[in-house]
């Protein structure tokens, strides 16, 4: 099964990847209906691309190295299917079997 890691440890499965047209901070990020291995961060408002969120980091469980962050809440009716949602940076994670990451 093809599978996202971030320092060996399990993040995401293929099947939780949603859309890869995403933004992060560093670039391309994905965006993902769940992770694993993660713990969150301070729920904080933070203006996005795309509006007002509130938002809490994602780090990863093992090493508190910074993977991205979830949506807790859309301020915009539009922007309300993020709800829930992971956004994972590109930059952040490896590859592992068949996960096509470019595209």
């Amino acid at each position: 099964m093809a599978l996202a890691k971030l320092k060996q440890a399990l993040k995401a499965l293929q099947d939780e990847l949603i859309s890869k047209a995403f933004s992060g901070r560093e670039g391309r990020a994905y965006l993902l209906h769940s992770t694993v291995n993660i713990k969150l961060g301070k729920k904080e408002d933070r203006t996005l691309l795309t509006g007002i969120h509130t938002v809490a980091d994602i780090l990863c469980i093992g090493c508190g190295s910074l993977i991205g962050w979830t949506y807790l809440k859309a301020h915009e009716q539009a922007q309300r299917y993020k709800e829930g949602k992971f956004i994972v940076e590109k930059e952040r994670i490896t590859r592992d079997n068949a996960w096509e990451l470019d595209g």
